[in-house]
């Protein structure tokens, strides 16, 4: 048995004692900072499980019908059973004399079938990639046509962050984003500078034809191999200097789009703290951040 325990909007300690009517189907409770990184509720049960719970009195827990279920004698205890749902479930805590939600008691249902953080997810960015490669299918008898509507945005915002975590958490990324960050496409870029005459090494035409334009100008020392040619030189020249730069087409199309996909993640920014969308957009900001 797990007793859970929760602070009320009004301050008060709020306990819910889980416990399951199977030896299979344990209440699994995982590190706190595990649970923060990998964006998942402290408490895990398995799906398809059937747990039974009791709550302080004075609450009771929100009905989610064919999830969570109170007894009709008594709304203190009751049921929880997962089925086949899959991910983070949050549950509210009502105040019994008001019916207002004063808490909230938040469970990771995992996967039997599957790794939950590894196969199941695995899973998931597979479907996406397999669900555009059925599109774009290079081997398909038949052409398919696509155009960009510029105008017509995705049906919810979580469609565009769900695909983009998808790829973002894929191994294929992680790899290309170690193999920018340690070889990026550079170039050479040409930059003018002034340097004093006596730290300029190689002399060009343009720096030659400079020797009789300069307007700023010393006195050629009479000891110098130029006394006899030229009285005057100048005291500064403009000298053109190579310099590599990561400043590519290449790479400002990398950054550009991070950019967005961070974008992105910081529409949820506003989402009540806690909830799940939340938790992950913000991991896969902070994580693009870097």
């Amino acid at each position: 048995m797990e007793t859970i325990e929760l602070i009320s909007t009004e301050g008060e300690d709020v306990r819910i004692k889980l416990v399951s009517t199977s030896s299979q189907d344990v209440v699994l409770v995982i590190d706190e900072a595990d649970a923060l990184a990998e964006a998942e509720a402290m408490y895990q049960l398995s799906e398809g499980g059937n747990y039974e719970f009791e709550i302080d009195k004075g609450y009771y827990l929100r009905e989610i019908p064919g999830v969570v279920s109170n007894s009709k004698l008594n709304r203190q205890i009751g049921r929880i059973t997962p089925n086949i749902y899959v991910g983070t479930l949050p549950i509210a805590i009502l105040k019994t004399s008001t019916n207002e939600k004063v808490s909230e008691l938040r469970l990771e249902i995992r996967s039997i079938k599957t790794s939950y953080r590894e196969d199941y997810r695995r899973m998931l960015e597979e479907i996406a990639e397999k669900c555009t490669d059925l599109l774009m299918q290079h081997s398909s008898p038949v052409v398919q046509t696509f155009t960009v509507d510029l105008e017509k945005d995705s049906e919810t915002a979580y469609q565009r962050f769900a695909f983009i975590k998808s790829v973002i958490d894929s191994q294929e990324f992680e790899s290309a984003v170690h193999k920018i960050l340690s070889g990026p496409t550079t170039k050479w870029k040409q930059t003018i500078v002034d340097k004093p005459i006596q730290a300029v090494r190689g002399l060009n035409r343009k720096t030659i034809r400079q020797f009789a334009s300069s307007s700023q100008r010393v006195k050629t020392p009479p000891d110098h191999s130029l006394y006899n040619i030229i009285k005057s030189l100048p005291e500064r020249v403009q000298v053109a200097i190579k310099e590599e730069t990561v400043d590519t087409p290449e790479n400002r199309f990398i950054k550009f789009a991070l950019e967005n996909f961070l974008r992105l993640c910081s529409d949820f920014s506003h989402l009540e703290q806690g909830s799940r969308i939340k938790t992950e957009a913000t991991l896969l900001e902070e994580r693009l951040e870097r």
